[in-house]
């Protein structure tokens, strides 16, 4: 488990996980930018992501939505 977005990647990175689920809003860096980054680093593009939140905005779903699936 991870308290926010930097943690999250920081403890990913020390061993491979099959799935990450993580909320959207978090501290210090959110859970959009967190699946961004983690897509971009070598070796986890294509790393399982699940998304949870209780944010409602269309804006929300579908950033979460393109970054779990690319």
């Amino acid at each position: 488990t991870a308290n926010n977005g930097v943690e999250a990647i920081a403890k990913m990175q020390t061993f491979r996980p099959t799935l990450i689920m993580m909320d959207i809003m978090m501290p210090k860096m959110d859970g959009i930018e967190a699946a961004t980054r983690i897509r971009k680093m070598k070796g986890y593009e294509n790393m399982l992501i699940m998304f949870l939140t209780a944010r409602s905005e269309e804006y929300s779903e579908v950033a979460a939505f393109a970054i779990a699936i690319t």
